[in-house]
């Protein structure tokens, strides 16, 4: 796949805004894109898999990182911790799907 071919995308009805360039061009849009308008994370699309996806994480995620914009590591906890900070990382008993629990 080219530049070219993948700039044909750009006429397709519901498509989003596309980046192509270096691992530094994309990063500096990126961070442009956050920083004007407030964004708060992206929904990548793979339209070259799986090198697309690869050459993002192997090349633009260190770039981030390098820049602060990427965490280096996730914040300890589950999920449910994390989205739900004083319930702790179990359903509560009287919950329905407290009902399904495995025993370990």
């Amino acid at each position: 796949m080219r530049v070219r071919d993948i700039a044909a995308f750009d006429d397709v009805p519901g498509r989003e805004p596309f980046i192509v360039g270096s691992a530094t061009q994309v990063c500096d849009k990126m961070i442009d894109w956050v920083d004007e308008t407030g964004l708060d994370g992206f929904n990548l699309v793979r339209t070259v898999e799986p090198a697309g996806l690869e050459a993002f994480v192997d090349l633009v995620v260190p770039e981030l990182q390098n820049r602060g914009r990427y965490k280096t590591e996730y914040a300890k906890g589950t999920m449910r911790e994390k989205f739900f900070p004083a319930g702790g990382a179990m359903l509560p008993d009287e919950h329905h799907g407290a009902n399904f629990r495995q025993p370990f």
